[in-house]
């Protein structure tokens, strides 16, 4: 058992706190004597007035995201601006924080601080990229394998959609580009805003949260997902599972203009159709309704054609027939005239002569009622008919325009007259 120190013997072995610090600094810089490259996650990253920059560099969990390692990092003015064009000429916006980043560091302890600390050298961006394409592939195979890649895509889209939700940066480039070319296009959108944050650390929450209020709506026919252009990290935050499984399982068809010309976000792959700009979204809605327009003007003048050319027909037949009905009348009652010849012949005169009577007055009884039937005697009982300036029938006062001449015809002559007005459902 070993026996305890005196006091004088304590003081004579410990060190000051000095002392321990440049100890330290001394071991560290024996252990990394050359800069070192590490990798992890930016957080809490902030600019000074002078233009030095700083933030943690942590290390997660990679089930429960949980930080279980993290370092101060020091980033000096001099050297930001050459890390943050370095960033920005692979496509990234520039140093921020959730992104992944392997940087070239030296190993610093500060002695009167007893802190310890990385000095930022150099960054490697292909590091970044490649920690993105891995995100984003495991997003896409985890969509593939629940099904929901392609689940709003079978959503039925209105041919006509006026009821639009939108779901954009209120009073954003992007929102007053989409709301222009609805309006110019003269038919009757309705716009539902759910304002949202298209970039930064609330996209997440704040996109899913205006998918979901405009999803409960009862009464739209599509939702539009629009945001203006930006850089390639930018674009990152609409390579989300969170977005993704909200644009999935959306109730209603979801249009996406991420505003990116080259890259396709999952947000994108996961929508029912895509776009590269808002404008572009707002031009196919518009086009929809422009089409169904005209395909609604074409099928009416084809309805009308074949109306009019019915109503021709039915008009021919109607003479052929009644022409047809004359000339069969004239004709029985001359056969009908020949028989009661014959039959008078074989009878006495005084027979002859009741029987000649009696078939006369029959004869002349279907000549009244054969005459009846002429279109004249329909005229002498007040009747008219009516032809418009085409020379065709009037069967309704549907044909005719106002100043339109028309001609008349009453049992004794035809009168020529001009519509001065028509009136429907008018009664005698």
């Amino acid at each position: 058992m070993l026996s305890p120190k005196t006091n004088a013997e304590w003081t004579g072995s410990a060190l000051s706190i000095s002392q321990l610090n440049t100890t330290i600094r001394s071991a560290l810089g024996d252990a990394f004597p050359i800069a070192q490259w590490v990798h992890g996650e930016v957080s809490g990253l902030r600019v000074n007035s002078s233009g030095h920059v700083y933030f943690d560099l942590v290390e997660k969990d990679e089930e429960k995201h949980s930080v279980i390692a993290k370092i101060s990092c020091f980033l000096p003015a001099g050297l930001a601006r050459f890390i943050q064009g370095k960033l920005r000429a692979a496509g990234f916006e520039g140093l921020k924080d959730d992104i992944e980043i392997q940087v070239l560091a030296d190993v610093t302890f500060y002695s009167p601080y007893g802190k310890l600390s990385l000095t930022i050298r150099d960054i490697e961006p292909a590091f970044t990229l490649g920690k993105m394409a891995q995100a984003r592939q495991q997003i896409i195979e985890d969509l593939t394998r629940r099904g929901l890649l392609q689940k709003n895509q079978l959503r039925e889209m209105p041919i006509v959609s006026l009821r639009v939700g939108l779901v954009t940066s209120e009073g954003s480039a992007a929102y007053h580009d989409f709301l222009k070319t609805l309006q110019s296009s003269g038919f009757g959108f309705t716009v539902f805003l759910a304002p949202s944050t298209m970039q930064g650390e609330g996209t997440e929450k704040s996109v899913t949260q205006a998918l979901s209020l405009l999803g409960r709506q009862k009464d739209l026919d599509v939702i539009a997902l629009v945001r203006g252009g930006g850089s390639k990290s930018d674009l990152a935050w609409f390579d989300n599972l969170a977005i993704a499984e909200s644009i999935a399982r959306s109730s209603y068809p979801i249009l996406t203009g991420i505003g990116h010309e080259i890259d396709i976000s999952i947000a994108d792959m996961v929508a029912h159709t895509h776009f590269k700009t808002p404008t572009a979204v707002a031009e196919f809605l518009v086009s929809r309704v422009d089409d169904f327009q005209n395909r609604l003007v074409e099928d009416s003048q084809t309805i009308c054609q074949m109306v009019q050319l019915k109503v021709q027909e039915a008009s021919h037949l109607l003479e052929e027939r009644n022409s047809s009905l004359r000339s069969g009348v004239v004709a029985h009652l001359g056969r009908e005239r020949e028989r009661v010849l014959q039959i008078v012949k074989q009878f006495r005169w005084a027979r002859l002569t009741r029987l000649f009577e009696t078939a006369n007055e029959q004869i002349m009884h279907r000549e009244k009622h054969a005459a009846a039937l002429h279109p004249i005697q329909i005229l002498k009982r007040g009747f008219s008919l009516t032809r418009g300036a085409d020379g065709k029938f009037l069967k309704s006062v549907k044909s005719a325009q106002t100043g339109e001449n028309i001609s008349t015809y009453l049992a004794d002559g035809k009168l020529l007259s001009e519509v001065q007005k028509v009136v429907e459902g008018a009664k005698i």
